[in-house]
């Protein structure tokens, strides 16, 4: 994730999707959404991670303040297993 200002371009956030990868599933990784606000936009991540015939994917949603990447909640939204 990337911001921008007079300064120029700077990095607030790295996520990667990498188990299991599949294009339906990748396009819901990462979704910017007017959660509390509708002027401001919350950062939706969804991560899969698992093995073993069980996986799960766990959701958070970050908000940005100033220069930083906030997490303002986390759960699981999905758990698959044997």
């Amino acid at each position: 994730m990337f911001d921008e200002d007079e300064h120029g371009w700077w990095i607030v956030g790295d996520f990667s999707y990498w188990y299991l990868w599949e294009p339906a599933q990748a396009e819901r990784f990462l979704e910017l959404r007017e959660i509390i606000s509708y002027r401001s936009k919350e950062i939706v991540v969804r991560e899969t991670s698992g093995g073993s015939n069980a996986w799960e994917i766990g959701l958070s949603i970050y908000r940005m303040h100033g220069r930083f990447l906030y997490r303002i909640f986390n759960t699981d939204e999905e758990i698959k297993g044997q």
